[in-house]
């Protein structure tokens, strides 16, 4: 990680030195809306991501009017739940780990000033470099014991799942335009919206494999989740002009 902000702090300062225009560094907070594909004979049992967010770093330089070049540090997460689906039954959603993805990568962005100079709208394109963290990890049977049903908050009893979670892809590249607009509250500062749609490039990042799952009595086999990690995200972020 220090490795990374020394990195980004390198660019900076070269560019500044280089072309002697303008800096802006920036952040920007959101969430994003992401899935898994989940395939087999038995789909009661779901992986699903819930409680994601994602934050990002940035600094970008103009080297032409209104167009720059920069690099984009970032964090998403989610959780990477387990579920039995039963509306009928009322079964709570299941429990899982964190799934997270680091990302830095060089961006593009074009701005598009309005009349008066305030407000505007801006596009971008950005190649990251992705690395996912996550754990492997075996299913050994019981991990719904602990899940409890909302209407008579009794453990599940009747499911057990046998397999395994594993990273497929550690690190990845994606593609990432973006589009959004901004407001610019004095002259070294500005508030933007944006929209990210995240495109994976490759095969599946993490998959999990259940080789068996006994269900009322039944047992069940070749039940494949894939997740590829594309997204589409929204954030709010603020920039400041750091030279000029």
């Amino acid at each position: 990680m220090k490795k990374i902000v020394f990195i980004l702090f390198l660019f900076l300062t070269s560019g500044k030195m280089i072309y002697s225009q303008n800096i802006n560094i920036g952040t920007r907070l959101g969430g994003f809306i992401t899935g898994w594909e989940n395939t087999g004979s038995f789909m009661t049992l779901q992986s699903r991501s819930t409680r994601m967010w994602s934050y990002n770093i940035y600094g970008r330089q103009e080297i032409l009017d209104n167009l720059y070049l920069g690099m984009d540090l970032g964090y998403s997460r989610s959780t990477a739940e387990l579920n039995v689906i039963e509306p009928e039954r009322n079964i709570a959603r299941g429990n899982g780990p964190t799934l997270g993805l680091w990302s830095i990568g060089p961006t593009i962005r074009k701005d598009f000033p309005l009349s008066n100079g305030k407000l505007g709208f801006h596009t971008s394109l950005s190649i990251p470099l992705n690395y996912t963290s996550f754990r492997n990890y075996e299913y050994s049977g019981s991990e719904f014991r602990t899940v409890v049903r909302v209407g008579d908050n009794q453990p599940i009893t009747d499911i057990y799942v046998y397999g395994e979670d594993r990273i497929q892809r550690r690190f990845s590249v994606f593609v990432r335009p973006e589009v959004g607009v901004f407001y610019n509250v004095n002259a070294r500062g500005r508030i933007s919206f944006d929209l990210l749609w995240g495109i994976n490039s490759g095969g599946p990042l993490v998959t999990r494999d259940f080789n068996e799952i006994i269900y009322e009595g039944e047992t069940l086999n070749n039940n494949l989740h894939k997740f590829n990690g594309q997204y589409f995200a929204f954030t709010i972020g603020y920039e400041y002009k750091l030279f000029k």
